[in-house]
């Protein structure tokens, strides 16, 4: 996503009221444990 991260994209949907009661399941190729953790 250009000019996003995926967790930019997490942060806006559950700070916004009319998302944040959406379940949302992310899946990544992240393998950096630190990064994985988040």
């Amino acid at each position: 996503m250009p000019g996003m991260t995926g967790y930019d994209l997490l942060k806006k949907i559950k700070e916004s009221t009319s998302l944040k009661g959406i379940p949302v399941v992310i899946m990544s190729s992240e393998n950096i444990p630190s990064r994985i953790n988040r």
